[in-house]
């Protein structure tokens, strides 16, 4: 009958295992052409599109696994280069890396034993695996100690410590240098209200903080819901503000001046109150809040975003020279691509309101 000879598939060693055991295949030492570049190129591509295309989305698929496979595979084409480098030396004749017992067999099992074992250069494959996902995860995730201690409990090989953190924090400034980490650009990608310590756009401290406000579609401000300082059950206002998807709304006195902020909850407690005390009136001064914050509508977004960014506030009051309500700015309006895209849809109204403004001084 045919003899069974072992068969060893480099591609299915990747594909067809966990992602924790295609990271420990990769991470093997001492047999420097256990995949062939051509097999570690084409799974890189593959796998990079479909971790790129599900990074994004909401299913818990993960990052870190991810990343160390695409850097140990780039790891491992770097030592093949420089194997393929130092092949046509001359001098290198015997192997200066000890070959593991474990994997004799294959030696037996590859169609041409030379070419699977000869000709090893003093970088390992797998050293340069475990440097490269090290640096791969740094440079994507911004990560540089804690990586490194990972990466070494990872490999149990505090040799590689020095390799490992210098591509590590090298990775990582490059990184700086062009972009936010991957983390930071997943929140704009899920429009999470993040605000960061400023903005990239420098043009937009040229606004005002009523440029930034919700406008309708003749571009004049949107109207902002506020209720007054004492209300009856049956009022439009509080119903409106119980059903709103806003969480505070200014209150005003008879003037129509600001004079504190109410959250929906509270609201919703007064009205409870109310009904259960069979009062039709309902008084809001006991759960406002008396001092809330305010900015003038001339006010410049690069002084409004640090005023609300320092004092971490959740509601922010835009208010005119009378101090009659413009508008309330919360974390989503502040965000940036929220800004450009209300300049994109209010561009005439922009320029004409930075006109009105231009005669205020701060």
């Amino acid at each position: 009958g045919d003899e069974l000879h072992p068969k060893y598939n480099p591609m299915g060693s990747l594909s067809f295992v966990p992602g924790s055991v295609a990271v420990q295949n990769l991470f093997i030492r001492g047999v420097p052409h256990l995949f062939p570049p051509a097999v570690l190129v084409v799974y890189f591509i593959l796998y990079f599109g479909l971790s790129a295309w599900t990074a994004g989305c909401a299913l818990p698929g993960g990052l870190v696994c991810p990343h160390m496979i695409l850097g140990a595979i780039v790891g491992r084409l770097f030592a093949l280069f420089c194997l393929a480098v130092d092949m046509h030396d001359p001098d290198t004749t015997k192997s200066s890396i000890a070959w593991i017992p474990e994997f004799q067999n294959l030696l037996n099992a590859a169609p041409d034993s030379r070419r699977l074992f000869a000709h090893a250069a003093q970088i390992d494959p797998g050293v340069a695996a475990a440097v490269g996902a090290s640096a791969f995860m740094g440079g994507s995730g911004r990560i540089m100690i804690t990586l490194t201690v990972m990466m070494v409990e990872i490999t149990a090989d505090p040799k590689i410590i020095f390799p490992m953190s210098v591509a590590t924090i090298v990775a990582v400034l490059v990184g700086n240098a062009f972009n936010h980490g991957l983390y930071h650009a997943l929140i704009s990608v899920q429009s999470l209200p993040f605000l960061p310590s400023h903005y990239a756009d420098k043009s937009l401290g040229q606004l005002r903080a009523s440029d930034v406000l919700p406008r309708l579609p003749n571009k004049e401000i949107a109207p902002v819901l506020c209720v007054h300082l004492v209300e009856t059950r049956d009022s439009s206002r509080v119903r409106a503000a119980l059903t709103s998807s806003h969480n505070g709304f200014p209150v005003l006195d008879r003037d129509k001046k600001v004079i504190g902020v109410v959250l929906r909850r509270a609201m919703a407690q007064v009205v409870a109150e109310a009904e259960a005390a069979g009062d039709e009136a309902l008084r809001f001064g006991p759960v406002m809040d008396l001092h809330p914050f305010m900015v003038p509508g001339y006010f410049t977004l690069e002084r409004t975003f640090q005023t609300f960014l320092l004092v971490s506030l959740r509601h922010l009051i835009v208010v005119d020279d009378s101090r009659v309500p413009l508008g309330v700015l919360t974390r989503h309006d502040l965000q940036e691509w929220e800004i450009h895209r209300r300049r994109k849809k209010n561009v005439g109204g922009l320029v004409e309101m930075q006109g009105l403004h231009g005669s205020h001084s701060l």
